[in-house]
């Protein structure tokens, strides 16, 4: 899998994740289930300490109601 975003946009994203996450009341457990990954892995994306990929990036946007296109170049 590829990684998405420049550090900058990445950034950028996570951040809006994690408020549009919260504003819906939906816990980091959730999210990392429905990925199908462990509660700790989303929690290293969601901090950007490892590489947001392709996928995951598509499910966050949709999930959320993120405008992916604003983040990509």
């Amino acid at each position: 899998m590829r990684t998405v975003l420049e550090t900058t946009k990445n950034k950028a994203f996570l951040i809006e994740v994690r408020q549009r996450r919260e504003k819906m009341r939906i816990p980091q457990k959730a999210i990392a289930h429905e990925l199908g990954i462990s509660h700790p892995a989303y929690c290293k994306i969601e901090r950007g300490s490892t590489d947001l990929k392709f996928d995951i990036f598509n499910f966050l946007c949709q999930r959320l109601g993120i405008a992916g296109e604003k983040f990509v170049n």
